[in-house]
């Protein structure tokens, strides 16, 4: 018998919408874990590991995504994914204020 995959909703919070450098992070964060995610917005169903397919999302901000994970760490991976949209992308982007 399939097990069903874990779910998270998420929100976009930050002004820029899910941008290429938001949606690199996202890529290289779930790309950590060993578990596949499948982001979802309005049907729309792309790869978590896929910066161009995460970007096709054209997610803007207060918009509602959804992430499907399923394999040995697939609640590790959507805990690590919800902390990374709580905190509106923090980390990315101050590493980039720091380098610009």
């Amino acid at each position: 018998m399939e097990q069903r995959p874990a779910t998270r909703a998420l929100r976009v919070g930050i002004p820029e919408g899910l941008h290429m450098r938001a949606a690199m992070e996202v890529a290289k964060l779930l790309g950590r874990f060993k578990s596949h995610v499948v982001l979802v917005k309005e049907g729309q169903r792309v790869d978590g590991c896929d910066v161009l397919q995460i970007l096709s999302l054209a997610a803007v901000q207060h918009e509602e995504l959804t992430a499907e994970a399923s394999g040995d760490q697939a609640e590790e991976a959507l805990a690590a994914l919800a902390a990374l949209f709580d905190n509106d992308f923090a980390e990315t982007e101050e590493t980039t204020k720091e380098k610009g």
